[in-house]
């Protein structure tokens, strides 16, 4: 999954951490998933910190959108070849991956038990 997010990203021309930043998501799919396989419940310190996690991934890939980058005059501007995937490809594969990780920790809890 890791091999597919990052291959398809550099196709459609989405940066590689955006795409990646999607699998921030884990320590929530994981929550979920030992809720309904163990029972077991978080506190309050869990969701603070699946909280921060994922505002501060929100906030490193809307970073050129808060801070955008100023282009000198007279720089020579590069064109970034056309995508020849769609962007949606890796943004699928970005969110496949976080549920094949945590299907494989959730099995791998469940051997250990």
């Amino acid at each position: 999954m890791v091999l597919f997010t990052l291959y398809f990203s550099v196709k459609a021309d989405l940066n590689p951490g955006i795409a990646t930043s999607i699998w921030s998501v884990v320590p929530f799919y994981m929550s979920v998933a030992d809720y309904f396989a163990f029972g077991v419940k978080l506190k309050r310190n869990h969701i603070v910190g699946i909280t921060l996690i994922m505002l501060t991934v929100i906030l490193v890939g809307l970073r050129d959108v808060i801070n955008p980058k100023e282009v000198k005059i007279g720089e020579i501007s590069t064109a970034a070849p056309e995508p020849t995937v769609s962007i949606i490809v890796p943004v699928i594969f970005g969110l496949i991956a976080p549920i094949s990780f945590t299907v494989s920790a959730i099995f791998g809890k469940h051997l250990a038990c």
